[in-house]
């Protein structure tokens, strides 16, 4: 017999993807996909990099799922935990803008998550309904969820110095599971901090004493080539690379948002800021790079190998405290070509007596013979 397939007839019959009514395409204002002054997404994009077998965690208060970009993604919360519902709009919206930076649905409307490809992206909040608010948990189940090659992003801040934000690992608890989750192989990309804080002064010196915890500290950039500190940007030795600190075009409903249809799964926002805005382009920029180097290799950059390569290759920072140079997608791969091209090589340390000599040679190794690779750094 025939199916016949029953509609409810109060609902509209939708296109793909794009919520009624239709929304402009939006990615012409992408700005930070593009060449310099922008990361050169499009770059990995045209080769079909997208961050296909990476899969990124996002570790903040909220988001909505519901949005156009993002219902028909493989977006989703920690199972095991519910968004609380106290958490106001101005908390979960940052979440959706963070999350469409890197992850919106390519179409033809809207805009374009820089790592659109990527397997999954999974929110884990810091503030339930299960444990209401709890940072070092959201942070604890993020990477336990998390294998080798996964990408987490700590959208996250913490009070330093006169309560000025800075850096979440400036916790110590915080710092201690960000290093045992870079030492298992997985890459922490972090937001500095809003505050304007010098990581180097004096204030922090117990910090910096802590050692390296692996993670790819974010400042915020000027959406322009000058690529100058914001003046709002935490800064110092420890800020690894910039992102756009402004004018980043994404999804969520803030003042002077766009919300096609008066909807607010429809909502795009034109000037998303902040070390958030920042922290999520370069969470983008790690999965589409981690996906390129394993499209090579078969293996996965370490978060501090990764994060040598964006310093490597990145476009130098202009004026201000360091916040690091802006990565840029076509050096860095062209930086993993070389890595993954140069040969193994042997060397033997050896010494000949007599010298010279008419008859028997001794050859005494002063050394163990071993292979050696030779690293590009």
């Amino acid at each position: 017999g025939s199916e016949m397939c029953i509609r409810d007839s109060v609902s509209p019959i939708l296109p793909p993807n794009d919520i009624a009514p239709a929304t402009s395409n939006y990615e012409a204002n992408q700005g930070y996909l593009e060449s310099n002054p922008g990361l050169n997404i499009r770059y990995a994009w045209d080769l079909g990099y997208t961050g296909q077998n990476t899969h990124i965690k996002d570790v903040e208060y909220g988001l909505n799922f519901n949005h156009e970009e993002l219902n028909d993604q493989n977006a989703s919360v920690d199972p095991n935990y519910t968004i609380n519902s106290s958490a106001s709009e101005a908390y979960t919206e940052h979440g959706t803008a963070v999350c469409g930076i890197m992850y919106s649905d390519k179409g033809a409307y809207g805009i374009s998550g820089i790592a659109h490809g990527a397997e999954s992206l999974i929110l884990y909040p810091e503030w339930t309904e299960e444990s209401d608010y709890n940072r070092t948990l959201a942070v604890s189940n993020a990477i336990n969820a998390s294998v080798i090659g996964d990408i987490i992003v700590y959208e996250m801040q913490t009070p330093g110095q006169n309560d000025q934000f800075v850096c979440a690992e400036y916790s110590q608890v915080i710092w201690d599971l960000t290093k045992a989750a870079t030492d298992a192989g997985i890459i922490v990309v972090a937001a500095a901090g809003n505050g304007g804080e010098d990581l180097d002064d004096p204030f922090y010196n117990d910090y910096n004493a802590r050692g390296d915890s692996g993670a790819i500290i974010v400042g915020a950039g000027s959406a322009n080539t000058q690529h100058n500190k914001l003046s709002f940007s935490t800064y110092g030795n420890r800020v690894n690379v910039q992102g756009w600190g402004e004018s980043v075009w994404s999804t969520g409903k803030y003042g002077g948002s766009i919300l096609v249809g008066n909807d607010f799964n429809q909502s795009y926002y034109a000037s998303f800021n902040g070390t958030s805005s920042a922290t999520a382009t370069i969470g983008g920029f790690a999965s589409v790079l981690q996906s390129y180097y394993f499209d090579q290799s078969g293996s996965y950059l370490s978060s501090t190998d990764m994060r040598q390569i964006m310093i490597n290759t990145g476009i130098p920072q202009g004026t201000g405290g360091q916040i690091g140079p802006l990565p840029n997608m076509t050096t860095a791969m062209a930086e993993i070509d070389f890595i993954l091209s140069t040969k193994d090589f042997s060397t033997l340390n050896f010494n000949i007596s007599p010298n010279p000599s008419k008859g028997i040679i001794n050859i005494n190794f002063t050394q163990t013979p071993s292979v050696l690779s030779l690293i590009h750094i």
